[in-house]
């Protein structure tokens, strides 16, 4: 289980990757590795409490701030892609404004 949970961990580099790119199904692969780390974070926590014989409430707050950690991932990159697909965003403002402000220096505006 273990291979399993490194595995999909080193998936989320490529998938954040092809989340970058201007398609709008292009974040699901990273909500499903990231969503497939949280639930294989869960079960081997769950499946070491079992062994162990009971899950101390201070595992359960670290467990659940890993998974929180783990999440913040596609939220943030779905924030990045919705933020540049309404055009907003320092790349889109730049472009604009030094368009203008090169109109502006060509017929001698200031």
């Amino acid at each position: 289980m273990i291979w399993l949970r490194y595995t999909l961990l080193l998936l989320i580099f490529p998938s954040y990757f092809i989340a970058l790119s201007r398609r709008w199904w292009t974040t699901m692969p990273l909500w499903l590795v990231s969503t497939s780390v949280m639930l294989t974070q869960y079960l081997m926590a769950a499946q070491q409490g079992a062994a162990l014989g009971a899950v101390a409430a201070d595992d359960s707050f670290i467990y659940a701030g890993e998974m929180a950690k783990i999440m913040l991932i596609p939220i943030a990159v779905q924030f990045a892609v919705t933020l540049r697909a309404m055009g907003i965003g320092a790349g889109r403002r730049e472009n604009h404004g030094s368009r203008g402000l090169v109109e502006a220096l060509g017929t001698g505006e200031r």
